[in-house]
């Protein structure tokens, strides 16, 4: 198969899952249309499989540095000020994270198999990096079934926390909007998180350079180099230290957190992130997915009671409305960069549906994508890669 008839494949996919998406009304996004079409036409019909994803070359492109760049700009997006301020957002990550896995630790020693049990559930409240651990793990002790659950959760997951941390953030969005000390805000009062240009730099890089396509990359790519072996050597992912060396980056004036879209890469690069995501979804067919389903519902299930639970826990303390807490902890059965799809997508709902102005819009976006997107990594990244890392070593 061509490059180029790929490409339409996978292209054509994503546009009648926004034409759908608006037939109702945006109250269905246009990526989980596009999640149940690959599945149809990929998973049980075959008509679209890994390699037509290859031969896009997106995975190329997103695998090979468009990941590590755009997580590297997004930590070079957060002043030092406001990432101290958003502590209780990795609060709310962990607790999500602790939440989800006590649910996962009292069925698999009452309901379902305890490795089962802990393994997914650590999953569901992680993401990548748990999921690859144990499957190596698994691999070596030849217990395929529940490798399968794994893996199938590792892709899957994203279609129940995907649409439930889209109806929470909906939800919280329109209460924030109710919220006169909130509305009072200029869109920049409540972006400065975002906002890269807002605080003092240390070096000052000429204009021409620093929108300069070749500039950009290469302080990017000397960011991910760094991060890749602190992370060797660390045994965290790599993903962390990129969002902390970006962050440092920005910091010293190297970079900033819209270098990628200022040099005509940022919508390109997520374009493909977004695509290749959803690349696994093709090798699920309905009879496979049908034997685990019941297991399957169980750990989903504990993903977003426990998010619940710790809204319901930390609201009090907090001083947070539970609808924030519960959208901030379901980033974690996401994780980046679907996190900024959500608030993006939830943004610009809300804005059609409440006949928002473009800057209440912003406000909105600003508010709470630091948020989810720093919950997100905060409970896929780091709490639950160590997580996984204590249960294979033990179970």
């Amino acid at each position: 198969m061509s490059t180029y008839l790929a490409i339409l494949m996978i292209c054509a996919v994503f546009i009648v899952g926004e034409i759908l998406s608006k037939l109702v009304s945006y109250k269905v996004t246009g990526y989980v249309f596009a999640m149940i079409i690959l599945i149809i036409v990929g998973g049980q019909f075959g008509l679209i499989t890994t390699e037509t994803f290859n031969n896009t070359l997106f995975v190329d492109v997103a695998y090979g540095f468009g990941v590590p760049f755009a997580i590297t700009c997004f930590g070079g997006s957060i002043p030092f000020k406001s990432f101290k301020g958003e502590w209780k957002t990795c609060v709310i990550a962990i607790a999500a994270v602790v939440f989800i896995v006590a649910l996962g630790a009292i069925a698999g020693f009452t309901v379902l198999d305890k490795v089962t049990a802990l393994y997914g559930s650590v999953e569901v409240a992680g993401g990548t990096q748990a999921g690859l651990i144990f499957l190596a793990q698994l691999k070596e002790t030849g217990e395929q079934k529940i490798a399968a659950i794994i893996a199938i959760l590792m892709t899957g997951q994203v279609l129940v926390g995907y649409p439930a941390c889209g109806y929470a953030l909906k939800k919280a969005m329109v209460k924030r909007l109710g919220d006169e000390s909130f509305n009072s805000l200029s869109a920049a009062g409540t972006g400065e998180l975002l906002l890269a240009d807002n605080f003092k730099k240390l070096i000052k890089i000429p204009e021409f350079l620093a929108n300069n396509f070749y500039y950009v990359f290469a302080v990017l790519a000397l960011c991910c180099i760094g991060g890749y072996y602190i992370g060797e050597i660390t045994g965290i992912s790599m993903f962390v230290w990129d969002l902390l060396i970006g962050f440092i980056a920005a910091q010293l004036g190297l970079i900033d957190g819209d270098s990628l879209n200022k040099v005509g890469s940022g919508g390109f690069i997520d374009a493909t992130m977004f695509a290749i995501i959803l690349m696994d979804l093709v090798t699920i067919n309905l009879k496979d997915f049908a034997g685990i389903l019941p297991t399957l519902i169980a750990l989903l299930a504990f993903g977003v009671i426990g998010c619940a639970v710790a809204g319901v826990v930390l609201a009090k303390p907090m001083k947070m409305p539970f609808v924030d807490i519960f959208a901030i902890g379901l980033a974690c059965l996401n994780g980046y960069p679907l996190t900024v799809k959500i608030v993006d997508e939830c943004a610009e709902i809300v804005g059609q549906e409440n006949s928002l102005s473009e800057e209440t819009r912003d406000r909105l976006l600003n508010f709470y994508k630091p948020k989810v997107v720093i919950s997100g990594i905060v409970s896929v990244s780091v709490v639950t890669g160590v997580l996984a890392g204590v249960l294979v070593s033990f179970i």
